[in-house]
């Protein structure tokens, strides 16, 4: 789509689309709205079966504050939630489905969606059924907290499974991954305490890993260096957002060597954690604070990490 527009200009593209929408409702108008009508009216949302499921752990399971901290979405309907499980760069087994599918049965509503964040969320858990729902997922192996944060890192197929790749996503995504639960500068608590964080990442510009909406956004290269190698090289954006009067697009940061980017992503965050203020997006934050700075602390980790 995007280079449909870009193709015909955001004006031609604008007027395609209201004939269209014009054809369309004067064709099937109607005929559309009443089976939009009669699909909502047929609905019915499943009734959940942990409000009265059996009791919860009466010592819950190490972690499970945490992991309630961040992977618990209070839902509209008081004493419910929305349970999100991380799987790590999208990994899961088939054993842990079919494990995930049955706890949503018996402490859900029987339903599991899939997010585009590479997680699952079961709706409909009663708060008290919570314990029991975590304790589930250790057994699973699948009980990673921090959600949605600076260590659930996204990422496309990349070069192992995709022939338009130019770069090894999923590969670097698990480097980053790695390097930030293993800094004890980016562990114990940190992705907690910055909160919700997305790192998002395309191993070639057209984007199936969401880069250009991600707090940092990597979308991969390959560069012809000094002595005549190409090497793996990410430009890195910052400042992308998703939401309702909140979608923008990341700005570039500048171009990294892969093997440098998980230091200057943990540089980058570092220096969110200890210069913004109160209530401060980091959408925001890159607003206020300029691309100029923030370049010149991933720019300097990079090169105080090479020179150690």
């Amino acid at each position: 789509m995007k280079y449909v527009v870009k193709k015909l200009g955001i004006d031609a593209f604008r007027r395609l689309v209201s004939e269209e929408v014009r054809r369309v409702e004067a064709e099937r108008g109607d005929e559309l709205r009443t089976e939009v009508r009669d699909e909502a009216a047929a609905y019915a949302v499943p009734p959940s079966t942990s409000a009265s499921a059996r009791p919860a752990p009466a010592t819950p399971r190490p972690g499970f504050e945490h992991w309630r901290r961040t992977n618990a979405r209070p839902q509209r309907q008081e004493g419910f939630v929305a349970a999100l499980i991380q799987l790590p760069l999208g990994d899961v087994t088939s054993d842990q489905m079919r494990a995930v599918a049955r706890v949503a049965r018996e402490l859900g509503n029987g339903t599991l969606r899939t997010t585009n964040d590479q997680n699952l969320v079961v709706p409909w858990v009663a708060e008290a059924a919570l314990p029991a729902f975590h304790a589930a997922l250790v057994e699973m192996g699948l009980a990673n907290p921090d959600a949605g944060t600076l260590v659930d890192v996204v990422s496309c197929p990349g070069m192992d499974y995709c022939s338009l790749a130019i770069t090894r996503s999923m590969g670097v995504a698990e480097r980053i991954r790695a390097a930030l639960l293993d800094d004890p500068n980016t562990s114990n608590g940190f992705a907690a305490r910055l909160g919700r964080f997305g790192i998002k990442i395309s191993g070639c510009p057209n984007s199936c890993g969401q880069h250009h909406v991600g707090d940092i956004g990597l979308t991969g290269h390959s560069v012809k260096e000094d002595d005549g190698v190409e090497r793996p090289h990410y430009s890195i954006l910052v400042g992308g957002s998703v939401g309702e009067g909140q979608g923008r697009v990341g700005r570039r940061l500048g171009r990294f060597r892969e093997d440098d980017t998980p230091v200057a992503i943990a540089a980058v965050a570092r220096f969110f954690e200890a210069r913004r203020e109160a209530g401060e997006t980091f959408p925001t934050f890159v607003d206020r604070i300029g691309l100029k700075e923030l370049a010149k602390v991933a720019d300097g980790a990079v090169a105080s990490a090479r020179h150690d």
